[in-house]
């Protein structure tokens, strides 16, 4: 980290704490406010659910929507929609669950699973209105407002600044995939160097002593504030940044966007065949005891029993064994009901299908895999 940088980050944002205005709808105290108010009304099994989000939301929309992205606004309209309540309460229960025990990897996939569980029900029910989707950013920050002592909060544009300026090395920001453990990474470095400033901690302090609810503090929302502060009020304007060091920072970003992109593209042609495969999988073969069937030898006969791959037909008095379902498929058997061989042969295509559809779905996973260890690296 470029310390220089850094140190004249940390003075200006001691000046400005001891400036603050109370009054401000973002940043400094009204932060505090806000996660205790959705900590004091947050009741997961409220029976008014929708309204309980909303309130709970209250003071807190305003740090996780923009105009841009209204995620926090979709998901209050999705839990507004009576089919689809239940469903919400669920997923926002599930990205709430901080049984990872540190697992950064865990809780990325968990908020990756939220926002494309959502993003599915939104485009469903909100067709169009790409602005109320979910972001992996915006899953990210209200997961934090749940649980802020154990998350940060994150802004793009105040985390790139901060990055630059301080020659953090690792870029966490790639399109719409989100490298937690880097971005974490950087907000740790960030409080190992800010317990070197004793003013700042105590001004932390006292902030949080005056907040209504009791929030546990492990400096990750004094974190946050800084980036934040630096953002909104310019504290770059007079940093030296070395060009070359914003060059490369640039070009890891681009590089990491094609990166994104493509992954992006292998999640969702894999998450189809995972899709497909699964409906090949359910398919069941008919009952049919009981039906009629025609051989070409014996005749009319009736299905006396079925079970294990072999059938029993019964024609005029005398019993035979078939396998079941080859003997419909290979035209010895004809069932009277044609829509039943019609399922058959769909179950059959379906089962030579499968191998092919299972081999594609390990390798784009093995692709997957490799574009995340790149992205990564």
């Amino acid at each position: 980290m470029n310390t220089k940088n850094s140190d004249l980050i940390f003075t200006q944002y001691r000046l400005r704490f001891d400036n603050a205005a109370e009054g401000e709808s973002v940043g400094d105290d009204s932060l505090w406010r806000a996660l205790s108010a959705f900590r004091e009304n947050w009741r997961p099994d409220d029976a008014n659910f929708p309204a309980m989000l909303r309130s709970s939301a209250a003071e807190i929309q305003v740090f996780l929507d923009t105009p841009m992205h209204r995620s926090l606004e979709g998901l209050m309209l999705l839990a507004g929609i009576p089919e689809e309540t239940e469903f919400v309460r669920e997923e926002l229960l599930q990205l709430f669950n901080t049984d990872d025990h540190g697992d950064l990897e865990l809780r990325a996939s968990r908020i990756l699973d939220f926002r494309n569980c959502i993003n599915a029900r939104i485009g469903r029910c909100f067709e169009g209105k790409t602005v109320l989707e979910q972001t992996a950013s915006s899953a990210l920050n209200l997961l934090c407002a749940f649980s802020p002592d154990d998350n940060y909060f994150y802004k793009k544009e105040a985390a790139d600044l901060f990055a630059q300026a301080t020659e953090f090395v690792d870029y966490f920001m790639y399109g719409n995939t989100f490298s937690l453990k880097g971005y974490y990474k950087m907000c740790d470095t960030l409080l190992e160097e800010v317990w070197n400033y004793p003013e700042i901690l105590k001004l932390h302090q006292n902030r949080i002593a005056r907040t209504p609810a009791d929030l546990r503090d492990n400096l990750h929302l004094l974190a946050f504030d800084i980036l934040d502060c630096a953002y909104r009020n310019d504290f770059y304007s007079h940093l030296r940044i070395r060009s070359a060091f914003t060059d490369e920072w640039m070009e890891r970003a681009k590089r990491a966007k094609e990166l994104s992109c493509r992954i992006d593209d292998i999640r969702r042609e894999l998450s189809e065949k995972k899709a497909h495969l699964n409906d090949l999988t359910s398919l069941q073969l008919p009952a049919v005891d009981g039906i009629t069937v025609v051989h070409r030898t014996f005749g009319s006969g009736t299905v006396t029993s079925c079970a294990d791959g072999r059938m029993n037909v019964c024609f005029s008095g005398a019993e035979k064994a078939f396998l079941y379902p080859k003997a419909f498929l290979s035209g010895f058997l004809k069932p009277e009901d044609d829509s039943i061989l019609e399922q058959l042969r769909k179950i059959a295509k379906a089962e030579e299908a499968r191998p092919m559809l299972e081999l594609e779905i390990k390798d784009l996973e093995e692709q997957l895999s490799d574009a995340q260890k790149a992205l990564e690296g």
